[in-house]
This record gives structure tokens, sequence and C-alpha cells, in this order.
């Protein structure tokens, strides 16, 4: 066939781009922003874009990675203005190795070239197959394995300006490209980086796609494509029912979730739920995320916080907050929310910061200094206090001892608010380090709680047995209210759900004493939360 007239190859690749541009509501005339590397993908779509009337400008981007690459981005540059777009070429900086950063430079430069027009890019047919494969590999979930969006509003180029992010040839396959350029006599640049075998994407491309066409047969790449097509179908459609049933609940992302609107929802219709409620407020999330957050719904025993990307936004109180507090989403009060939890960092023995203590060895490291404990403490008291500044009896603050006189003490004489002091003793642990699950009473109140305010003050949640069992028996003696207060709680440790009106810090699976807390009645002296080295006790 002459260059320079179209034939079959041509013909697929224009019928590709009509199907978008009928989708999208483009016509002749209207203006768009074509990547273009040089390569055959991008060099058809340009010419095809062209053909359909569009007003076309091309941007090629130049990462300055390789050697010549101004040569090349500039003869794509001129390949396109003959066949009449407007041309033109970035420079980029591209800050760090990889694909990663250097696709974000592109998109980047893309997105501030269109200035509210939109761009489309030449990912084809082949593409979505390979992308398919790699999600595999990597377990992912249907959202993944839908592979490549004709359109789409969520992308890196529209937040950098571009009024959409169009692929407008997932119906045309790399062969057809390639031989598009071939018809209309047009010259193609293949990228070296193409085939380099440290680049992954590469490597199923040129290793293991021929291999599977050997060996089930050469039209797999055409049923991968068919795959990922329907699975795109099957994940727009719960997209969809997930922000519907969010938006009908009347949930705003990051305003608290009450778990009544997931709780009988589908697995999957759930997760989805959550990644819409934590767009905007989280960062990017992993399905490992997601399905320790849909535990919270679906396999709720009392588990602590789950700690999530912060969002990529940067800003100085966000910048500031990445190295001090953790995100994470919580149970609480029968709904989900997000909240920042100070990072809790350990000190070691090591440390000349460690205080002195009589104790030699044993402890390991500092969890929480003598400052940061006593300033929370007092938060707690605020907490307390504003909650029941208008009750019109006293509190009753119920003590557990041992292990909580220490901040009983300090807490109640924090309250803004009288408040009586009652005391109980009741142990699961005896001497050892694991409790025992049996609950015993050994010392009662010595008031009667009917109709009075409550207020369990807690030293530590463990797994949350004995104190759940506390909160039974308490309510069963017919208070007016009745909360708890606890000082710390251990996240991992949780086997039994109970609310806390108040927590002071989530602290990790270490035998922690100090401040009241013991081992064999060791330790209560000290005025910091500490670590007691695991030879100590076991």
């Amino acid at each position: 066939m002459r260059p320079g007239r179209p034939g079959p190859a041509t013909l697929a690749v224009r019928h590709s781009l009509a199907d978008l541009l009928d989708h999208a509501g483009l016509h002749r005339g209207d203006a768009v922003v074509c990547g273009v590397s040089g390569g055959g993908d991008s060099l058809a779509l340009a010419a095809a874009c062209v053909h359909a009337g569009l007003a076309v400008t091309t941007v090629t981007v130049d990462h300055r990675l390789q050697d010549g690459s101004d040569r090349v981005a500039a003869r794509a540059a001129q390949q396109c203005r003959d066949l009449g777009a407007t041309a033109t070429v970035v420079t980029v900086a591209v800050d760090g190795p990889g694909e990663g950063p250097a696709r974000a430079a592109r998109y980047r430069a893309l997105g501030e070239a269109a200035d509210g027009r939109p761009v489309l890019v030449a990912h084809t047919a082949d593409d979505d197959a390979e992308g398919l494969l790699l999600s595999l590999t990597r377990g992912s979930g249907t959202g993944s394995l839908a592979g490549l969006r004709e359109i789409t509003g969520d992308h890196p180029v529209v937040d950098a300006g571009a009024s959409f992010l169009g692929r407008p040839l997932l119906a045309a396959t790399r062969r057809q490209t390639r031989g598009s350029c071939a018809e209309l006599g047009l010259g193609i640049w293949d990228d070296p980086h193409n085939e380099h075998p440290e680049i992954l994407r590469s490597r199923v491309r040129h290793e293991l796609l021929p291999v599977m066409r050997e060996i089930l047969g050469p039209r797999v790449d055409a049923a991968l494509t068919r795959s990922a097509r329907m699975l795109r179908e099957d994940a727009d459609l719960l997209d969809d029912q997930a922000a519907g049933a969010l938006e009908s609940a009347g949930v705003v992302p990051g305003d608290r979730l009450p778990v009544t609107v997931l709780a009988d929802r589908p697995a999957p219709l759930r997760r989805r739920m959550l990644r819409d409620w934590l767009a905007g407020v989280a960062g990017p999330l992993t399905s490992v995320h997601l399905a320790r957050i849909d535990a919270l719904v679906a396999d709720w025993h009392g588990q602590g916080p789950v700690a999530v990307p912060h969002p990529d936004q940067p800003g100085p109180t966000i910048d500031v907050r990445r190295n001090t507090h953790r995100r994470v989403v919580r149970r609480r009060d029968g709904a989900l929310e997000t909240t920042h939890l100070r990072r809790l960092d350990t000190v070691t023995a090591d440390n000349p910061e460690i205080p002195d203590h009589p104790f030699g060895d044993d402890i390991s490291g500092i969890l929480i200094d003598e400052p940061t404990l006593q300033r929370r403490v007092r938060e707690l008291a605020d907490e307390v206090s504003d909650r029941h500044r208008d009750a019109p009896e006293d509190l009753v603050l119920v003590c557990v001892l041992k292990g909580a006189a220490v901040f009983m003490s300090d807490f109640s004489r924090a309250l803004s608010v009288p408040a009586q002091l009652e005391f109980m003793v009741v142990s699961s642990y005896g001497s050892g380090a694991e409790s025992s699950g049996t609950v015993t009473i050994v010392k009662d109140l010595a008031t009667d709680i009917a109709g009075r305010d409550v207020v369990i003050v807690e030293d530590i949640i463990d797994s949350g047995r004995t104190l759940s069992w506390l909160v039974k028996d308490l309510q069963g003696r017919g208070p007016k209210s009745l909360e708890v207060v606890a000082l710390l709680r251990k996240p991992d440790r949780v086997v039994v759900d109970v609310e806390c009106s108040a927590l002071g810090f989530e602290v990790p699976d270490e035998f922690i004493v100090g401040y009241g807390l013991d081992y064999a009645e060791r330790y209560r002296t000290l005025p910091w939360i500490g670590a007691l080295r695991p030879e100590v006790y076991s």
C-alpha cells in the first residue's frame, strides 16, 4: 500500500478514537492536548486526532534521561506539525530514579500545558493486557484488575490542570498503531527503556506474553483485554453503588461514619464505601489498609486504631504531623472516625536522657516521659469535667486498685468538678505477666452508686476481659451513667470490646510498668511509663 494512504490499521485507530469522542462529547474543532513521545502509539493517535478535525496541540516531554533526547523530542514535534498539529516540547526535571518520578513529571507537564483542555494519551489494548497480568501478580482487587479507564477525572494530569484524561486507543492494538504509522509514512522512535530488562512491564511484554501466546494461542492478548474491560464494568458499577450509598446516608467524606451505614452491606461494597469516605483525608490505601479498617465493622472485638497514610497534599501542619503523629481510623461510640495519635518512640537504655531510677537494668526504655504523661492526664480531666459541668451531684470516681492509684490521684485533682473517690480491687493477674481470665472482686465499693454518674478510672486496657466484666457488674447496680477513662490501651492485645469515653495513649505490646503499673509489685513508683526487659518476667 502506498505510504501516506490510510489502510486497515489506520481505520482501526480512527474507529477507536471515534468511540471516545462520542463518549466524551468532543466534536470537530474542539481543542485537545495529545501526549506524543515519538513512538508508534502516540504518533498514530496524533494523526487520528488531526484527521478527526480536532484542534490538536501535541506536547512532547523531554525527561533528559537519555543522550540525544532533545533531538528525539524535536523530531517528534516536527512530525506532528507536518500532520497539521500545533506542537511543543517541554523539558522537565525528574526527581529520582525509576519509572515513577519520570511518569509524575510527564503528567504534571501535560496537565499544565493543557490549561483546562482534555489530555489524550496513547495507551492501547496491549497496555491493558499487560496491566492486568501485573495486577494479578500483586494480588489486586477488581479496581486494579479493571485496568485503564477510557475517561477519568481522578488522575495527576487533571490535578495539574487538564479537564480530564482520555485514552482513545484502548480498542486498538499496538500492532495496529504501528501499522497505521507505516501506512501514513510516519517514522517511529522506539524508546530503549521499553526493552530494558530491569523494567517489569518490559519483561511482561517481551518475555511473558510471547510464551503465553505460544502456549495459550495467539489471541491471548485479546482475551486479557476483554477480561479487563468486563472487570472495569463491574468495578464501575460497584463504585457507583458505593458513592450512592454514602450520599443517601448523608455521610460527608472524613466525617464520622456510623457503623450502621456499613454493617449490612456486602464486603466489596463496604470496602469501596470506606475508600470513598477516606478520600482526601488519607493517602493511597492498599487492600491491607481496607481489610483492617473493614474489620472494625465486620469483625469488631475492641481492636485498636488502624494506621493509614497521611494525605498526599503538602502543608505546614501535615508535614509536621507526619513526623509526630499517626493518622488513624478508629471505632468509637458506634462510628468510625479519623484522628491523629501521637507517636510513642521508645527511648533505649543507652540513651542518656533516661532518668535515674532504683531498678537497675530492668527497664529497657521509656515509652511516655513524665511531662507528656502529666499533660495528657490534665487533658483527660478537662474532657470529663466538661461533660459533667452541670451534673446535680458529685461524680463517683471508681479507682481500680492497685494499678490505677497514681493515675486516680493526679486525675481527680485535675478535675474542675466535684467528685467522690471510691476504690475497688478487681484481679485477674496474680503475680505473672498474663491475665488469668478469671475475675475476682477482692474489695468492693463502699457507696451505693444507684442513680449516680460514675466514672471508672482504669490504668491500662490489655485484653479488656477484666474491664468488660467490671462494666457489666457496675451497670447492674443502676447508675445514672457509667463511663470509662483509661490511661493506656494495648490495641494489639484487645479481645473484648470496651468503649472508653476518654483514652490517654495507645501503647505497643510490651510489658509496661511505672506510674502505678507493676510487675510482681515492683516499679509502681516510677514517675514515667517504661517497658520492662523480657528477661525480667520471662
